[in-house]
Parts: structure tokens; C-alpha cells; sequence
């Protein structure tokens, strides 16, 4: 059986495909918003356990925050890397 972090590596492996997948047959830009979502939800089920840890922490609840903002920011850029990816091979076989 798999553990769940591994669970969510799988998830946001196959996000980041199906983003350069769709770049790659022509999806509009916004397909970078809907990679990016998803990606950055199935991290918070990782920072909701780090969130319990650190509630005794007198900065526990600002580490979690920051951590869940850097969780975003990196949702982000993989989806704009796997778009940008899929357009380029678009045109690359195109030529």
C-alpha cells in the first residue's frame, strides 16, 4: 500500500504531464492556472500535518503560512516549466 506523501508525488507528477500534454496539442494559456491548482492543493494535505506540529511553536503559525505560500509559488513555476515545455516540443515537431 502506498504511503500518502507518495500518493500526493503521484498526483502532482501527473499534473505537471497533463499541463505540457495540453500545451503540446494547444490548450489556451490558463491551463497553467488549472495545473498550478491542483498541484498546490494536493501539497496542503502536507502542511496541514506540519501545521499540528507546529502550533506549539511561538512562530509556528507564520512558518506555516510562509510554507504554504512557497508550496504555491512552486505549484507555479512547474506548471508554467511543464506548459512552456509542451509548447516548445509543439513547435519543435511542427518544424
Amino acid at each position: 500500500m502506498f504511503r500518502l506523501k507518495s500518493e500526493n508525488a503521484m498526483l502532482c507528477f501527473i499534473a505537471i504531464l497533463l499541463s505540457a500534454i495540453a500545451a503540446f496539442f494547444g490548450a489556451p494559456w490558463w491551463t497553467i492556472i488549472v495545473g498550478a491548482t491542483v498541484i498546490a492543493i494536493v501539497s496542503v494535505g502536507d502542511h496541514r500535518d506540519a501545521r499540528l506540529q507546529l502550533a506549539g511553536l511561538p512562530l509556528g503559525g507564520a512558518v506555516a503560512r510562509e510554507a504554504i505560500a512557497f508550496s504555491i509559488a512552486h505549484a507555479t513555476a512547474a506548471a508554467v516549466a511543464a506548459y512552456a515545455l509542451g509548447t516548445a516540443t509543439r513547435m519543435v515537431v511542427a518544424v
